[in-house]
């Protein structure tokens, strides 16, 4: 009766060397020269005061190669000691305001959850927020939090998997601790009781709830198929499929489980592939009860078109004859029929149309396989099972849990995400993959309650134009079991990678245009798009008038620009031939500056060095001797022909601002 056993991918504790951030300090330096670029006391108010939305939405932005991170909201007449912060743990930094905003840092110290909360007693105000600090977190990704809603419980939620416009989360969920699947007692005190919901509105319409008593103990059995009692234990299980809302947290919880046997059995694994408005294709794994003993197939993949609003059963066991039966089977079987075990699928439209579906065996053999399709998800002809060789799939190491965004492999080596990069050609060859590099990892190390052990699960959905990485981490409980929940990271702003052949590659960082404000003596003008810029896409316009002896200016807070950058990069077009200059702020309120000229009606593209950039005698003095891109939280385009006495009206045109440097 293996086939009753549930098939969650579990991490597998091996120790690793967490990676640790470390500091550097730098010479001090004094201004010796005035800056070319002389903001009047009004500009300067206004640089520092201009107001966003009202309001305390918070906000957090990761430091890179740290632990810590900022917590900002937008702020209109609030000063700084008005401000209020208080942390779970670790420690609190200075409030500042600059450009609009006021926050501080937060130095967490050890990995976990970390509730951050912000009060304004006079303005009776006040906003909690939950960051998730972890390991290690590679620089192309921001502040990772748990994800908000009705997800995550006390109990075990796994297999998480986004829909690829961020609209839907699938989780597998079971409300018992992790550590059930370790023990393999029923009676252990981690099997017999239930600690997480099994009810609405966080667990509604949950399969098997009828074997958990009022005091939430587990009858150990599958009663409705003849089966009372088990040697291993069957906590009640399903997937629930959940909904985003507008504040961008999920809810609307809908289960899609296998009917008939109490929650005994449940598809998972599963992968969400968006079709159209309310109408999604669940791939997912299943292993039949009623395939058991020599016949037993293992784990099998399957599809399904589904309209995600409704409760869905897949399938449904009957006993008959003193056989199990499945009937009612709704999804339709993916690849050749094998006697491996075949788990956690993922898939991938070719640009031909062709399809491809990737998935792992679990802890069987340990590695990553594929198979292939010219036709559609439910009527294709598949190929033969293809293994993704070295550097992904390697000996003695566990690799699971693929997820491919056509570009890069991620997946899961024991407890950390590792990502790959697809270089073309066959996928079975070891020379279409990139050395994998490291994402996600928690620290293998922490001891103390709340810290995260490790990550997995990795999907990737695309949100209002940004990219949000989910995942399933493990942090330890006070009763000394694990709890496995589901967090998220957002992609630092306009990641990704150039490189040319025989040239160490370089990242590029398009920074968003659109979050641009335009500010023309004190006061906050409004921008359009809609015009086709140099690149073929859609250009910044900023019309806006120059007056003598002013400046007019865009303004761009918390930039999020990568300390290792060395470059910035404007693409723009201009009506007339005017001066333009590019100033930073870090924090502090040391400023540094680059002033060019700009030729008229045509598109032009310039590249600075930070190294061009000068010190501006305006702002504080810089103890750190050198523009410290990492430290920059704001960052301006000036037209100053205003200083040189001209005047009139402008229109500038942008379609490129970025930040390039080593990767």
């Amino acid at each position: 009766m293996r086939a009753f056993s549930y098939r969650l991918q579990r991490f597998t504790m091996t120790a690793r060397r967490a990676a640790s951030a470390s500091g550097r300090s730098r010479p001090g330096r004094q201004s010796t020269r005035r800056g070319w670029l002389l903001l009047s006391a009004v500009l300067l108010v206004t640089f520092a005061e201009t107001g966003l939305a009202a309001g305390l939405e918070l906000d957090f932005e990761r430091v890179p190669d740290s632990r810590a991170f900022d917590v900002s909201f937008a702020a209109t007449g609030i000063k700084p000691n008005e401000v209020r912060v208080r942390v779970s743990h670790g420690k609190v930094g200075e409030v500042t305001a600059y450009t609009g905003r006021l926050g501080a840092r937060i130095e967490p110290g050890r990995t976990g959850r970390i509730d951050v909360e912000i009060e304004v007693p006079s303005q009776r105000l006040a906003a909690t927020r939950t960051a998730l600090v972890l390991g290690y977190i590679h620089e192309d990704w921001n502040q990772p939090e748990p994800v908000p809603g009705l997800v995550n419980t006390p109990a075990w939620e796994d297999g998480a998997a986004v829909s690829s416009d961020g609209l839907w989360l699938a989780v597998q969920y079971f409300p018992v601790a992790f550590n059930c699947s370790i023990s393999r007692q029923p009676d252990s005190k981690y099997c017999r009781t239930a600690v997480g919901p099994i009810t609405g509105p966080m667990r509604p319409d949950m399969p098997g709830t009828s074997r958990i008593d009022q005091q939430g103990r587990i009858k150990n059995g599958c009663p409705t198929v003849g089966i009372e009692s088990l040697a291993f234990p069957v906590p009640p299980t399903s997937l629930y499929l959940f909904a985003r809302r507008s504040d961008g947290s999920f809810g609307s919880p809908s289960p899609i489980y296998w009917d008939g046997v109490d929650g005994c059995v449940s598809p998972y694994g599963p992968a969400l592939l968006t079709r159209g408005t309310n109408d999604l294709m669940l791939l997912f794994a299943f292993d039949s009860p009623s395939d058991s003993g020599a016949d037993d197939s293992h784990g099998d993949l399957f599809a399904i078109r589904l309209d995600p609003r409704k409760a869905r059963a897949v399938g449904r066991t009957v006993s008959k004859g003193g056989k199990l039966v499945d009937v009612d089977v709704r999804g339709t079987r993916i690849g050749r029929p094998s006697k491996q075990h075949e788990a956690n699928p993922e898939g991938w439209t070719r640009p031909d149309g062709g399809l491809v579906v990737f998935y792992d065996d679990e802890n069987i053999r340990g590695d990553l396989f594929y198979i292939e399709s010219d036709k559609g998800w439910l009527d294709g002809q598949w190929s033969e099972a293809r293994r993704i060789p070295a550097p992904i799939s390697t000996p003695g190491v566990v690799e699971s849990q693929p997820f491919f965004d056509g570009k890069e492999l991620y997946f899961r080596r024991e407890t950390t995400v590792y990502r790959s990069r697809y270089k073309g050609g066959e996928m079975s060859a070891s020379s279409a993959w990139a050395e994998p590099e490291e994402v996600l990892s928690g620290d293998l190390s922490a001891r103390a309650d709340g810290e995260i052990l490790g990550a997995g699960e990795p999907t990737i959905a695309t949100f209002n134009g940004r990219r949000e990485l989910y995942f399933v981490f493990a942090e330890r409980a006070s009763d000394g079991s694990l709890n496995f929940d589901v967090g998220r990271v957002p992609e630092r702003a306009g990641n990704q990678v150039v490189g040319v052949p025989g040239i160490a590659p370089r990242m590029r960082a398009e920074l968003p245009l659109a979050s641009m404000q335009a500010i023309e003596g004190g006061i906050a003008t409004r921008m359009g798009t809609g015009v086709e810029g140099a690149a073929g896409g859609q250009a910044l316009v900023w019309d806006y008038v120059v007056k003598p002896n002013a400046n007019a200016l865009l303004l761009l807070s918390r930039p999020n620009i990568s300390r290792s950058s060395d470059e910035i990069t404007l693409s723009a077009y201009a009506s007339e031939e005017t001066t333009l200059g590019l100033m930073v702020s870090e924090k502090g309120g040391v400023r540094y500056a680059v002033q060019f000229s700009w030729p008229s009606r045509k598109w032009q593209v310039k590249t600075f060095k930070w190294a061009d950039f000068e010190f501006q005698a305006h702002g504080n003095e810089d103890s750190r001797g050198r523009l410290e891109p990492g430290a920059v939280e704001a960052l301006l385009l000036i037209d100053a022909s205003g200083a040189q006495g001209k005047s009139g009206n402008r229109t500038l045109q942008i379609d490129g601002l970025a930040i390039g440097g080593p990767r």
